[in-house]
């Protein structure tokens, strides 16, 4: 059958499926432009979704993969991990071809978002699904005359058989603030990260380096004009390209319900008229 995307009910709220190569699918919420599941040819569900989470948009859904922005975690004014996942989003865009499925959705400042944050933006969305991989890709375009700061993620929950199973490599030498422990901020200082009990943990993008909310860190660049301008970072093996900001999980599990969160948090400047793409995630 060839990839599709189709119009759903999904725990009441409304929602797009993406129907892929070979079986694969995946469902994106309009509430927040949240990914809720993704299968996988094979028939496995690969994200986890909370049996408490509640869909009627009074609070986030805990799951999938949330979007988190213009704040990242509690550090900020801003609700936590900011105000975008609880509204409404517009699909402004979808197609498929013969081993994929596209869908982009968008959301604009309002009244609503100036009361709590004083700046003019949009954001894109998109989702594309093929055979065995699932790639997410965070646009923000400031509208605006000023200015902005923003923090952000992909905020995946990867569900896994057995959670002390999984390892996370590439992050030695970087500080991260541990939320389960009173927000402490330590150094990794070994090979790999192994989930050896209730973590939290946000890492820093350099060593030693850890900006302040609303603030560009050292070494973080500044978005001229309309293309964006960074430097490429690599993630899951593979370059996540020229984005101001990344935030990618290699899977590999399935089965029971089971989560590991590992955030990189991110300070970006938004100049008028620039467009970010800003947040990069890829599941493979």
């Amino acid at each position: 059958m060839k990839p599709s995307i189709e119009e759903i009910e999904f725990h009441g709220i409304a929602a797009l499926r993406l129907n892929g190569p070979r079986g694969a699918s995946a469902v994106v919420s309009k509430l927040g432009a949240q990914v809720l599941s993704w299968v996988t040819p094979d028939g496995r569900e690969r994200l986890f979704l909370s049996d408490k989470a509640v869909f009627d948009g009074s609070v986030a859904i805990r799951g999938g993969i949330p979007v988190c922005w213009p704040q990242f975690a509690g550090l900020g004014e801003l609700p936590k991990h900011g105000f975008v996942r609880t509204l409404p989003w517009q699909v402004s865009a979808q197609r498929g071809g013969d081993d994929y499925a596209l869908l982009t959705l968008e959301l604009a400042d309002d009244a609503t978002t100036r009361a709590l944050w004083p700046h003019a933006f949009r954001l894109e969305l998109t989702v594309m699904l093929e055979t065995d991989r699932l790639d997410l890709e965070l646009s923000v375009n400031n509208t605006g005359d000023s200015a902005f700061a923003f923090t952000g993620a992909l905020h995946s929950y990867l569900r896994v058989v057995q959670v002390e199973d999984v390892t996370l490599e590439g992050l030695y030498g970087h500080d991260y603030r541990d939320a389960a422990k009173g927000n402490v901020v330590v150094r990794d200082t070994g090979t790999h990260i192994a989930v050896e009990g209730e973590m939290g943990q946000a890492a820093a993008t350099a060593a030693g380096r850890q900006p302040e909310p609303g603030h560009p860190g050292p070494g973080f660049p500044r978005c001229r004009g309309v293309e964006p301008v960074g430097r490429q970072m690599r993630h899951a093996g593979r370059h996540a390209g020229r984005r101001l900001a990344a935030h990618a999980v290699r899977g590999g599990g399935g089965g029971a319900a089971g989560g590991r969160r590992r955030r990189r948090r991110m300070v970006w400047q938004a100049d008028p008229g620039c467009r970010v793409i800003g947040l990069a995630g890829r599941q493979v």
